[in-house]
């Protein structure tokens, strides 16, 4: 037995902890399994909790902050007294399943869903600091940066999605964030003035 176990790689995906990616027919034959086994993933469950338990002094679980495993996420959420290093990124507000993710030009963050589920969040062009999501209880628009007091308007034409500055080619005009949205797009757009941006 150790004094310390450190378990890496905590992140959700098709071949992360737990695999979503359904087990062979072959293993499923050879492997019994109780007839009474109803909770989800009992197999990486137990071998977590092995894990954890084999460290005299303590356990580090690290993982991806923007989509983690769900073992950790329920593992912090009945645990409020453990100490939780770094930023975990906030669920999805929209499907409450996804975590929102930053995109690699800083520019927005979306929902770890995409492209089955789209929830796109711009960033404030008032502030610059946050990103502007929709408040589902209210129907208004909020920067995620508390100082900034200008949040972005609402789409009129599709009341779901957020106005946000767009460039084609050379023109620069105002449209909607759900412009690529899979199931119902939203092509509203306004001109865009000088004045404005």
């Amino acid at each position: 037995m150790e004094d310390y176990a450190i378990i890496a790689d905590l992140s959700a995906g098709a071949y992360d902890f737990p695999a979503q990616v359904p087990e062979d027919l072959i293993l499923q034959m050879a492997r019994p399994v109780h007839p009474m086994e109803t909770t989800p993933h009992a197999e990486e469950r137990r071998l977590l909790y092995v894990a954890l338990t084999r460290a005299r002094r303590g356990s580090y679980l690290v993982a991806d902050a923007a989509d983690p495993s769900e073992f950790v996420t329920e593992i912090v959420a009945d645990h409020p007294q453990l100490r939780v290093v770094g930023h975990h990124n906030p669920e999805c507000p929209a499907c409450g399943v996804g975590r929102m993710r930053v995109s690699n030009n800083q520019h927005s963050q979306a929902c770890t869903c995409y492209p089955a589920y789209t929830y796109p969040e711009p960033g404030c062009y008032c502030c610059r600091n946050g990103y502007v999501g929709i408040d589902f209880a209210s129907l208004s628009t909020n920067c995620g940066n508390p100082h900034c007091e200008s949040p972005l308007p609402k789409c009129p034409q599709c009341h779901l999605g957020i106005i946000v500055i767009r460039q084609a080619g050379a023109r620069r005009f105002f449209g909607c964030t759900r412009f690529s949205n899979l199931d119902n797009p939203c092509r509203f757009t306004m001109e865009f003035c000088c004045r404005c941006g």
